[in-house]
């Protein structure tokens, strides 16, 4: 099974576009019981943001429900442009894809050529689009050596160029060797976003609205840039539902100023626009969006389903069907799968860290192709003390190339797979615990004396992990 947290990402293991899409047609009935849906999972806290499904190009359902800025008050509206998080990672694989048919970028370029003062010997520009290039997280090196209180205000959010700079300096090891394996990798795709402000001679945030942006009439979308007027008129902040009628401001993290991985605002209607100009040779030809939409190879051989900011499916003679991607970071959830198959596209973005995206989407596919569904029921989390979290920290080994860490901190308790994002835990009773992300569980052990022994993950089935330390 090992896949826990994984469907966060794409949603591979929880939802396939690809399946019986011919039955998938909205209707007026469809429609009014999608609405309907949707204001329930409003009132009772799963969504809160934006959901738009197309068929042809042509919108067939589009609703916006919620708040846009806790702090002010303001409510979403259809133009609003919600941080996409990893989202953004198809339009970095694009502008690479303009770079190449413009001669200036080779895939198989050493990113030296681009970044000379690092020292990974063997990595190449395709190797980063595919997150085969084995370098190491860059949020981990963030944490142990980037010191803020000693940044002036202004310097308070790193760059992509603070990125380059640390692991020059810093050096960290490879986690592996280039082409070995896929690991998701969001260092990568901040290295493709200095790739391409050095070779274009422009700020990514220029770059991307000149050459992407404006030719595909997104008006409502733009790179971050940190205290400055970015160009969003209508931008929508992150926030969490602290407790049924309390909530808080989470928009801010001084990682915030990297582009690539993430750093993307838009709106929907503009996915759409977006959506839609990928069907033309608006921004790149007919062959360099097949190379996108190409799986990585591994060096044995193995293909890797990843595009160049895509996840890709395939139908049984391999012909690509379908493209999808999702996000998370700070309040952020997103979500865009485009079946090429049938021309059908759903579209999600919600600014609420609870929001469970994955039953959303579910829920809203299940609708459209009118099939049987069932709304989630609100799980409730009990608190329970750090000094009682800190017993479950520690490492599960479910095999050699797959566990799962424990971490606790400020109250709170986290879960990270290997490859994966750090997501918080739920407590639904002392020794059983929930994620809002993705429709998973988890049960922590004890042996005869008391103390955890493993862990049993519960998602699509249940499996058993030792704790190794």
């Amino acid at each position: 099974m090992h896949y826990f947290l994984t469907s966060i990402l794409f949603f591979m293991t929880v939802f396939s576009f690809a399946q019986n899409t011919s039955e998938r047609k909205m209707t007026p009935e469809r429609k009014a019981e999608l609405e309907s849906a949707l204001e329930q999972m409003h009132q009772d806290q799963f969504f809160n943001g934006a959901l738009l499904l197309a068929e042809n190009g042509k919108v067939v359902f589009e609703k916006t429900l919620g708040i846009a800025n806790v702090e002010t008050g303001e409510l979403l509206q259809s133009n609003s442009s919600y941080r996409l998080a990893s989202v953004s990672k198809q339009f970095i694989g694009t502008a690479i894809v303009i770079l190449k048919e413009a001669g200036r970028v080779d895939y198989e370029d050493d990113i030296r050529k681009f970044l000379p003062e690092l020292p990974y010997e063997g990595v190449t520009v395709r190797h980063l689009l595919h997150h085969t290039g084995g370098l190491p997280d860059y949020m981990d090196l963030f944490e142990k050596y980037w010191d803020i209180g000693k940044m002036s205000p202004d310097k308070m959010i790193a760059s992509n160029e603070d990125l380059v700079k640390l692991f020059a300096e810093q050096q960290p090891e490879i986690d592996f060797q280039p082409g070995e394996k896929y690991e998701y990798s969001n260092t990568g795709y901040v290295l493709l976003g200095s790739i391409i402000e050095r070779v274009s001679k422009q700020s990514i945030h220029d770059f991307l609205y000149e050459n992407i942006f404006q030719p595909a009439g997104m008006t409502n979308t733009r790179a971050f840039q940190p205290n400055v007027d970015f160009g969003i008129k209508n931008r929508v902040y992150g926030f969490d539902q602290v407790d049924e009628k309390q909530t808080e401001m989470n928009d801010h993290n001084y990682l915030n100023g990297m582009v690539g991985d993430g750093g993307i605002y838009a709106s929907a209607r503009d996915l759409l626009a977006w959506d839609q100009a990928l069907k033309t040779d608006t921004l790149v030809s007919a062959h360099g969006l097949r190379t996108a939409y190409t799986s990585g190879v591994l060096n044995d051989g193995t293909l890797t389903d990843y595009g160049f900011g895509w996840s890709i499916k395939y139908d049984e003679n391999g012909n690509v069907i379908e493209v999808s991607h999702g996000g998370s970071w700070v309040g952020f959830r997103t979500y865009i799968v485009r079946s090429l198959q049938y021309d059908q596209t759903l579209i999600l973005l919600t600014n609420n860290t609870d929001n469970e995206l994955w039953r959303v989407v579910r829920i809203a596919a299940n609708i459209w192709k009118g099939e049987a569904y069932k709304l989630p029921e609100k799980k409730i989390a009990i608190e329970l003390s750090e000094a009682a979290l800190k017993q479950y920290a520690g490492v599960y080994e479910f095999d050699p190339d797959f566990s799962i860490t424990i971490t606790v901190d400020a109250g709170k308790i986290f879960a990270q797979a290997t490859g994966q994002g750090k997501f918080e835990l739920f407590p639904s009773s002392e020794h059983e615990f929930f994620l809002k992300v993705v429709d998973a569980s988890v049960t922590f052990n004890q042996d005869d004396e008391g103390k955890i022994e493993s862990m049993t993950l519960h998602q699509g089935g249940d499996e058993t992990a030792k704790k190794v330390k």
